[in-house]
């Protein structure tokens, strides 16, 4: 395995001429184990000595800084994103060992084409588990917490015994940790396709009450959420996909965490209306409320408002959930169709309507667009 770069490969002479050695280590070499693309590219060299020089050299942006015993440059070339370690030991195997997971402690010799597995990475792997490198990992970085599920989850991995014993151990000392890096690993877990997958687990080992004390969870909620998100087949934007997530595990507390974790205000707008609204379309289903005043006035978030309140009564195992589904479907299959429909009108149509009038005459409107099957001589006759 190797990476194509120019760059890379002017580095690695750079680097053979001095007597110094490089090596691929972390996601790029689980992934290319695990049989998947990778856009990570980290490497460690042997020595310090000019690295600076020549990436000034070469007019490469970069950026340097320092986290625990870590030194890194990260480097912008090619329109690539290199990691650049220097090796916190006195040789690969060593520097290895150091690391979070035996899985990321994987090492690929370019000159030598032959991998560097001290602590059995790559029989993990192969047996789908998820293992620390020693037993103060966790302590040494208790982000690595996060990161534990956050693997598992992506990569559908088993947790070995001693590491989640240990990992339980260390949860305490969790809140020594940013609040900026926990909400940025938090957000990587909740963007998976099946990040509920270890959150009952989570729950049960301390972490979730570590991460939102005094907050009512509904894990049956969450799960039957992120099914229910993936059958639809639907690409949300991130804000979007993170509020649905985060209103439906958080309920009430949703807009709270949002700002605490730094998720941005929109997430927690958005996280508010889900849960205030969860049971709007249950009412529609019922004719308690219109489709048009649904649609009207929630828009194209009619839909993933649709999804949240589906995965609620799926998740309340409610008996007509059968009904229910069948009519978030329809929502699905048709929304398009009535948003043309809401257009048959236009702003000329309305210039003669008095100003305080008009927001409310349009609606009224379009909800009987919908409801009543409003065709353009009918909207004009309501509105003259």
């Amino acid at each position: 395995m190797y990476l194509k770069s120019p760059f890379l490969s002017e580095f690695i002479a750079w680097l053979k001429k001095r007597e110094e050695k490089l090596y691929l280590v972390g996601g790029m070499v689980r992934d290319y184990l695990l049989g998947k693309s990778s856009e990570d590219c980290d490497v460690v060299v042997s020595k310090n000595m000019g690295i600076r020089s020549f990436f000034l050299k070469k007019g490469v942006k970069f950026v340097y800084y320092e986290r625990g015993d870590v030194k890194t440059y990260k480097l912008w070339p090619e329109r690539a994103e290199i990691d650049v370690c220097e090796m916190r030991a006195e040789n690969i195997e060593e520097d290895l060992k150091k690391r979070d997971f035996t899985i990321n402690a994987i090492a690929y010799d370019i000159e030598e084409k032959r991998f560097i597995d001290p602590v059995g990475g790559k029989e993990d792997i192969e047996h789908k588990r998820l293992r620390m490198c020693y037993k103060q990992a966790f302590l040494d970085d208790p982000l690595r917490i996060l990161r534990l599920f956050r693997l598992s989850t992506e990569f559908f991995l088993t947790i070995d015994r001693e590491t989640l014993d240990e990992c339980e151990k260390a949860i305490r000392f969790l809140t020594s940790v940013s609040i900026e890096r926990i909400g940025e690993e938090l957000k990587k877990l909740l963007f998976l396709p099946s990040s509920f997958t270890y959150f009952p687990l989570m729950e049960r080992v301390g972490l979730m009450e570590k991460l939102f004390p005094h907050t009512n969870r509904n894990l049956t909620f969450y799960i039957s959420l992120d099914e229910r998100i993936k059958k639809s087949n639907i690409s949300y934007e991130p804000p979007l996909l993170l509020s649905l997530k985060v209103a439906a595990f958080l309920g009430e507390d949703a807009k709270r965490w949002s700002d605490f974790y730094g998720w941005g205000k929109k997430v927690g707008k958005w996280a508010k209306l889900w849960s205030e609204n969860k049971l709007l379309p249950y009412k529609v289903w019922n004719k308690e409320e219109s489709l048009g005043k649904l649609i009207v006035d929630f828009g194209e978030n009619c839909l993933p408002l649709s999804i949240f309140s589906a995965a609620y009564i799926l998740s309340q195992n409610n008996i007509e959930k059968e009904s229910f589904e069948q009519f978030v479907k329809g929502m699905f299959l048709n929304y398009k169709r009535w948003e043309e429909k809401i257009k048959v009108i236009n702003g000329w149509d309305l210039i003669n309507i008095k100003p305080e009038k008009r927001d409310e005459i349009l609606r009224s409107l379009r909800r009987k667009i919908v409801d009543e099957n409003l065709n353009r001589n009918d909207c004009l006759r309501f509105i003259t």
